[in-house]
This record gives C-alpha cells, structure tokens and sequence, in this order.
C-alpha cells in the first residue's frame, strides 16, 4: 500500500470517527434539551399549583363559619385541580360534613398514624368513601390543630394521578393551614387520633 493510500485511510477514519462523535454530541444536546424542557413544565406547573393553593387557602380564610370555609374547600379543590369528589370527615361531633363511617375509620387511622397519608386505587379505599362517583384514586389527608387530629379530607381522581409516588407537598401545606382554620372556626370537638 502507497503512503498517500495510507494517509486517505487513516483520514477516513478519522473523518468516521469525528462524525460518529459529531452523531453522539447532536444525540446527548437533544436529550439534554428535552429534560430541561419537561423541567422547565414541571417548575411552571408547580407555581400554578402553589399559586392556586395560596389563592384557595386565602379565599377559605376569608369565611366566617365552619359551614362557609367547608364549601369554598370543597368547591375550591374540585374546580381547580380537576378533581371528581372531595370529602371532609370527622367525628359525629366535629360539626363536619360528614361523619367518618366506622369501617372506613380503621383504614384510615392505620395510614394516618404512619404518616398522615393514605394513596391508592379505589379498590384500596374502603367502598364507602366514592361509592358510584367515578374516582379511579384518591388520597386522605389528616385534619389536625394543635397537635390534635379531628378529621380527614379526601380527595379522589378520575383518573390515576393519585399513587404511592405522587408529590403532594402542596396539598399537604394546604391542608396543615386548613386544619388550623378549620378548627378555627369549631371542628375541633373531639379527638380523631388519641
């Protein structure tokens, strides 16, 4: 083989080695752009949802009965955040909407001591609790003041946002405001939790 053979095969080479890279680096900034971009919509779509909490949370703040800040709640979270129902429950003298059923209570006392929380499909949810609403999941939040818990709100989907992974931070500073509020303006009345 000629040296000038030699030279255009190792040119060659090198020209298919730098494109090859050229390929890998144009494949890595396109990855690189469509993170950022779905991070970039995941930021936007936390300050609407913490902008909606915040303008929701002053709205309830503004009631000035128990029955009043029960409704804007209720109202509030289906019309915002595209939910199919929302529940608040509590004790028979908690002055809530709805006292919690006795087979329901066991279920959520059980996720509600671990850790205030309670996901799942509906099947997961005692039948109670949606009954022919349409939810496919939910979430349950304890209602507490003072370091008392007296009640639960719960939120169902009619779709499957609701799971073990979701992030529901914002829900869950809304309801720990909510729960002062509530109890504010007199559910707090008898324990849920001992």
């Amino acid at each position: 083989m000629s040296e000038s053979a030699s030279t255009q095969l190792s040119s060659a080479k090198v020209v298919s080695f730098v494109d090859k890279q050229l390929h890998l680096t144009q494949q890595r900034q396109a990855q690189l752009e469509a993170s950022l971009s779905e991070m970039m919509e995941a930021i936007e779509d936390n300050a609407r949802l913490q902008l909606n909490l915040h303008d929701l949370t002053l709205e309830v703040m503004q009631a000035q009965t128990l029955e009043q800040a029960i409704a804007l709640i209720q109202q509030g979270l289906k019309q915002r955040f595209e939910l199919r129902d929302v529940q608040l429950w509590g004790q028979p003298n908690a002055l809530l909407a709805k006292a919690v059923p006795t087979e329901a209570m066991g279920y959520f006392l059980a996720h509600m001591q671990i850790n205030a929380l309670a996901f799942g499909a509906v099947s997961a949810f005692p039948t109670e609790v949606w009954g022919a609403t349409g939810v496919l999941s939910g979430c349950a939040f304890r209602l507490s003041a003072f370091g008392q818990a007296y009640g639960v709100l719960v939120l169902g989907r009619g779709d499957s946002l609701f799971n073990e992974a979701a992030d529901t931070l914002f829900l869950q500073q809304f309801v720990d405001v909510m729960g002062i509020w509530l109890a504010r303006l007199g559910a707090l009345k008898q324990p849920l939790i001992d």
